[in-house]
């Protein structure tokens, strides 16, 4: 009784959801089971995190050997080929329509480009070398690599190579109008891709937002020219792609924009509470009567070798202003005895419990002040956490549980009283594969029938018989084999054009009967598509064609 009589079909509720767009349905890929899909996918996933970890270890050992110079273009280097490389892996993996795919690509090529361009930096540094100016030392490194994302990044997409060289090498030696004509289509690119070089940006500077405040200033001039660029290319350089509506935005925007936000919010509670990063503490008992103030010099580690300043100048003199003696202690939060989160004053105990406070038997680096706003940020944190995990999480639970017992359905919008037949910028579902490199699409149904504004796009110099696949394999259930050369958008249907012939073919199996007279009984190999067109249709079509009469 949750719903109305009127509302029902057949006496069940049906589960109406907002359709793809029809040049988004990736055709060939409907076929395919659920099990076959995740093995699919399962493999492009562990092939990915097996990219993510030579790629790391490439770059480790670019670090630790050259320098972080090095190391940073080889971050943005590998940031800018490895996702084709998934691209090319994407091809194995099945989804029903354009927007999974893209998702689907958008969500590997992110953990791919956050785990080396932020992640993978803050694993592989020491906690002392966090606030160092050595060349292997955190904060250098996340500059390099934002360094060379202002510049290094816009370069490789501007230059577009590949395409350049079909438009100014290979086409002027092309045998034919339609071979140049394909050589001018455009750089094909990814929705996916592209929203992936935005949100990497965005988390990076927002992971090392607390250590590293100019990163923000980098983030601006990174984002401002990947939009100059990225609109450059959109009207001169990329080629058409097929309309895949909000489902790839609202993905993006409902996890990784939330993944950031919430990474700004954890990182930086980590990086008040690990302050100063030097693994020093006060000893418990410090000595008596020991003073280590003064001015030192000739200043030495164990090794006998020169300690360095900022500049990587040896030290000549070392000013101690400290008394007592420093203890070694880990300030590290992978060191602590339990779940480290929320990073609280806690992380200074070997109590695991929440509420853990350090006593005098505690080894312990922070101050009084650090003390109450490492406490005031870490349950922020939490607080930041649970909040984001509700609104994630919690609408869609709600209307899961609440459905079983009442109806959940709300309308979107208002019904503007046009019907579909009314909107010449809506197309149909018509089977069709495009395929990279060729100009249009290649059909794979019987058209005769509908209205060929259905269909979405148009060759002015061939007809749809031009690209149907259909033609390709003779079959009982043609009721035609000769075809249309020129174009026949000037008739309504192909059905209606003055070329149009039914014309029969003997069976070369000697039956005794012609192939067309059992094309009814016949089942068809392609897809069946049918167009059942309004009265006013009719009736407007037939006033036209009197007109030319």
């Amino acid at each position: 009784g949750a719903v109305v009589a009127e509302c029902l079909f057949r006496g069940k509720v049906l589960n109406v959801e907002e359709p793809t767009e029809p040049n988004s349905v990736r055709w060939l890929d409907l076929s395919y089971g659920f099990v076959e899909k995740m093995i699919r996918r399962g493999i492009v996933l562990a092939i990915t995190v097996g990219m993510i970890a030579i790629a790391g270890f490439c770059i480790k050992q670019a670090r630790e050997r050259v320098g972080t110079t090095i190391a940073g273009f080889l971050t943005t280097t590998f940031n800018s080929t490895i996702p084709q490389v998934i691209k090319l892996l994407m091809i194995i993996e099945p989804h029903a329509t354009e927007g999974a795919f893209q998702t689907s690509l958008y969500l590997k090529i992110t953990i791919f480009r956050w785990t080396l361009s932020a992640i993978l930096a803050q694993i592989i540094t020491p906690v002392t070398a966090t606030l160092g100016f050595e060349s292997t030392d955190l904060l250098p490194t996340i500059a390099a690599i934002l360094l060379y994302d202002v510049w290094l990044g816009p370069l490789l997409r501007l230059s577009d190579w590949f395409t350049n060289i079909k438009k100014h090498i290979l086409a002027p030696r092309t045998k034919t109008q339609e071979e140049m004509n394909l050589s001018f289509q455009g750089t094909f690119y990814n929705f996916g891709e592209r929203y992936t070089d935005f949100t990497k940006i965005l988390f990076v500077v927002f992971f090392y937002s607390a250590l590293f405040p100019p990163g923000f200033f980098f983030g601006f001039l990174i984002l401002t020219f990947q939009y100059m660029i990225d609109k450059f290319s959109l009207v001169r350089l990329w080629s058409w792609q097929p309309a895949i509506g909000a489902e790839l935005a609202v993905f993006s925007r409902r996890f990784f924009f939330t993944s950031a936000a919430l990474s700004f919010c954890i990182v930086s509670a980590y990086v008040f509470a690990q302050f100063p990063y030097d693994n020093l503490c006060d000893p418990v008992d410090p000595p008596v009567g020991e003073d280590f103030s003064g001015v030192y010099t000739d200043v030495r580690n164990g090794d006998g070798e020169f300690l360095l300043d900022y500049r990587g100048e040896p030290l000549t003199t070392l000013t101690v202003k400290q008394e007592t003696r420093s203890v070694f202690c880990s300030q590290s939060w992978r060191e602590y005895n339990g779940f480290s989160f929320p990073p609280t004053p806690r992380i200074q105990t070997d109590d695991p419990s929440w509420l853990a406070k350090p006593d005098e038997n505690d080894l312990t680096w922070m101050s009084d002040e650090q003390e109450r706003i490492t406490t005031i940020y870490g349950w922020f944190a939490v607080v930041v956490a649970i909040s984001l995990v509700v609104t994630l999480f919690g609408r869609t639970t709600y209307i899961a549980i609440i459905s079983i017992f009442v109806g959940a359905y709300e309308p979107e919008g208002e019904s503007q009283h046009i019907d579909f037949s009314s909107n010449p910028d809506i197309f149909a579902y018509v089977p069709q594969i495009k395929l990279i490199g060729q100009p249009f699409p290649y059909l794979v149904c019987d058209i005769d029938d509908i209205d060929q504004n259905l269909i979405g796009w148009n060759d002015p110099a061939h007809s749809y018989d031009h690209y149907n696949l259909i033609y390709d394999i003779p079959h009982p259930s043609l009721r035609r084999i000769k075809t249309i050369d020129t174009n026949t958008r000037g008739a309504t249907t192909i059905s209606k054009h003055e070329n149009y012939k039914e014309e029969h073919f003997v069976d070369q199996t000697n039956s005794g009967y012609e192939v067309n007279d059992r094309a009814a009984q016949g089942r068809p190999i392609y897809s069946i598509i049918r167009h059942y067109p309004t009265k006013w249709q009719i009736e407007l079509a037939e006033k036209e064609a009197s007109k030319d009469l």
